[in-house]
């Protein structure tokens, strides 16, 4: 796969996404539920028709971002988190996946975005990631096990190449994951145990590409099957599971006719963009100004000057329970 922020547009995939998640962590659906409340200074969304005909055409005002997780609880490299862009007047949905290790800062704390994220759970993370990238995020979708599995299960089966085999066995479950080199057919649970692997030979920087790429790729194969004739039922059956967001019902009557177009206009309506940056001495993942600075154009919105002006989390001290450096992860 490429780096330095290339945009790799996938064939035919995650809200989890992952998106969704997730990094996320994903992704395509649930975002189509994204926000009545709208990005900073932009006037609630009225659904646009074209003068004389009545016909809905979408318009830059209904471009929402949301962050998509998949939660793994006490473990950092299987944890994911994913970025995903709703732009409807470009008939497409960018997905950037995150590392877990990436730096952040929120409200004076600086530290990995899973260490923030564990300190104050999606709205600490929706934060640590407009700090880092430069943008706003408007809402958050974060996935436990059962409701990830069900939401891959609804959007269904897709193929991924596996480079190598990815086997382990989780201590704390007794889970095994067994993914043999080759082609492997992803349902809900096995595309679960791939995004959590927690030892890719390439660390987060490759776990990140995988999911990326497989959202994609999931997105893109339910398009003209699932997605164009079963929405309504997907999102509510998702948002009735174990899920966890500030996304509210009205919000998918907002934006709902934003991604049916794109689903009905679009031969490949995701594609995906991998951050680029490099490893301070701490071992933390440093987003590059070369990949932030492409965000404004991926995501089609002015870059904001969070510097002083971000959105506070409760006050300006470290969140209750927050440790500097804490050392729950597993590797």
């Amino acid at each position: 796969m490429s780096k330095k922020g290339a945009k790799i547009a996938l064939t035919y995939f995650i809200t989890i996404i992952a998106s969704l998640v997730i990094i996320g962590g994903a992704a395509f659906i649930v975002l189509s539920k994204v926000m009545a409340e709208d990005d900073p200074g932009i006037a609630a969304v009225e659904v646009t028709t074209t003068a004389d005909s009545g016909v809905y055409a979408p318009t830059e005002l209904e471009n929402r971002t949301a962050l998509f997780i998949l939660d793994a609880g006490n473990k950092r490299t299987s944890t994911c988190f994913v970025l995903a862009r709703l732009l409807p007047t470009e008939t497409k949905v960018v997905i950037v996946p995150l590392q877990s290790d990436t730096l952040c800062s929120v409200n004076g704390t600086e530290d990995t975005l899973y260490e923030l994220y564990r300190a104050g759970g999606g709205q600490y993370a929706k934060r640590a990631v407009e700090a880092a990238c430069g943008l706003s995020v408007d809402k958050y979708l974060k996935f436990d096990k059962t409701s990830f599995e069900l939401f891959a299960t609804l959007m269904g089966t897709v193929n991924y190449e596996a480079p190598y085999s990815l086997i382990c066995e989780d201590p704390d479950t007794n889970e095994v994951t067994v993914i043999r080199e080759g082609s492997a057919a992803l349902d809900g649970v096995t595309m679960r145990k791939l995004f959590t692997f927690p030892s890719f030979k390439s660390g987060e920087t490759g776990r990140a590409a995988t999911v990326g790429s497989v959202v994609v790729d999931v997105l893109n194969s339910a398009q003209e099957t699932r997605l164009s004739t079963g929405m309504d039922q997907i999102v509510e059956t998702v948002l009735k599971s174990s899920v966890e967001t500030d996304i509210a019902d009205i919000d998918y009557k907002t934006s709902k006719k934003a991604m049916q177009y794109i689903v009905d206009n679009s031969y490949k309506g995701a594609e995906l963009v991998l951050p680029s940056g490099k490893y301070n001495s701490d071992e933390e993942y440093v987003l590059d100004d070369e990949f932030i600075t492409s965000l404004k154009t991926w995501f089609g919105v002015d870059m904001l000057d969070y510097s002083g002006s971000m959105p506070q989390v409760g006050s300006s001290e470290p969140p209750f329970g927050y440790t500097e450096k804490s050392s729950d992860t597993a590797e």
